[in-house]
């Protein structure tokens, strides 16, 4: 008998033979992820034009909810970078009386907030640093928060439009990527 286990899954520890080929590989993964925009043509097909035991009105919440992760997975760290000034570009005389950009900058702040909550708690739920690691690498572990509105953007939000764009021109993935998944043994030697 198998029994469901409700948790979420979520990235897995790319890790590949040299820095640079494992942001590759993370690129690759992400955008493999966000290939699953496919489903909402799926989802539209069998839910509207196939017989179906499904509630249309739960069919158009899941759908919108379908829609709404990954539409907002490629377009809203890019509308909270560049959103609040886009008024400036179209009307530059009425864009100073204009309230987006207090709101925008608000917006921002409040998000740059939650980011500094998650790491603090990150880092006070990582269990005690082992003595070969030297202080520089919680300093790498700061630095990799810090940026976390850059790779936002070249990750998740490039991924996703990568994948978008691919099926919105044919542009099929012909095949499917493993990401590499090493490992480092006791004389630091990577293990893929």
């Amino acid at each position: 008998e198998v029994y469901p286990i409700y948790i979420p899954i979520y990235q897995d520890a790319v890790f590949s033979s040299s820095y640079l080929k494992t942001l590759k590989m993370q690129f690759i993964q992400i955008r493999r992820w966000a290939w699953g925009a496919s489903d909402i043509a799926y989802v539209v097909d069998k839910g509207f034009f196939h017989k179906n035991k499904v509630p249309k009105v739960d069919l158009i919440m899941k759908l919108s909810r379908l829609i709404e992760g990954h539409i907002s997975w490629s377009t809203s760290a890019i509308i909270l970078l560049v959103g609040g000034f886009i008024p400036q570009l179209l009307n530059p005389l009425d864009y100073s009386s204009n309230q987006l950009p207090i709101l925008a900058g608000r917006i921002q702040t409040v998000a740059m907030v939650g980011i500094l909550a998650t790491l603090f708690l990150s880092l006070k739920t990582l269990p005690p640093k082992p003595e070969r690691y030297k202080r520089r690498r919680t300093i790498l572990m700061i630095l990799q928060w810090v940026l976390l509105p850059v790779t936002t953007i070249l990750y998740n939000a490039c991924a996703a439009i990568n994948a978008q764009t691919r099926l919105m021109f044919g542009r099929y993935l012909d095949k499917f990527d493993v990401t590499d998944k090493a490992t480092k043994t006791g004389d630091n030697k990577t293990v893929i």
